[in-house]
C-alpha cells in the first residue's frame, strides 16, 4: 500500500513539473522557446482593460501566444516595453476592442492578431 502510494505521489510530481504553462496575477504564461522569458498564454478574467505585466515569475514577458485572448471581452489592451512578438490569431475576435496600445520594442505582429476586433 505505502508503496502504491508513493509511486502515484511521484508521478504526480513529475507531471506537475512538466505542465506546459501555469498562471501568475490571472494571467496564464509559458517559458519562451529559448527559455530567458515568458509568453502569455491567456487570462482567467480579462475585464475591460487588458494590461499585461512586463514580468512574470521573475522572468520578463516578450510574447502574446497564438490564441491568446480569443473572443476576450476586453475594450483596450496595454502592452508593456520589452514585447516583442504577438503571435497569429492572439487578439481575434475581440469585438469590443477599441484601443491598443503597442511598444516600441514590437517586431512582429501575426497574421490576423486582431481580426474581426472593435
Amino acid at each position: 500500500m505505502k508503496k502504491t502510494f508513493l509511486i502515484y505521489l511521484i508521478s504526480f510530481y513529475f507531471l506537475c513539473s512538466f505542465c506546459a504553462s501555469a498562471c501568475a496575477e490571472d494571467y496564464m504564461y509559458r517559458l519562451s522557446d529559448d527559455g530567458n522569458s515568458m509568453v502569455v498564454t491567456g487570462c482567467g478574467d480579462a475585464g475591460d482593460v487588458l494590461d499585461i505585466p512586463s514580468v512574470l515569475n521573475g522572468k520578463p514577458v516578450t510574447g502574446i501566444d497564438a490564441f491568446a485572448f480569443m473572443g476576450a471581452p476586453v475594450s483596450e489592451v496595454i502592452l508593456p516595453e520589452g514585447i516583442v512578438t504577438i503571435d497569429a490569431c492572439a487578439f481575434l475576435s475581440c469585438t469590443g476592442l477599441l484601443n491598443v496600445q503597442l511598444p516600441g520594442t514590437l517586431n512582429t505582429i501575426g497574421d490576423m492578431a486582431f481580426c474581426e476586433t472593435g
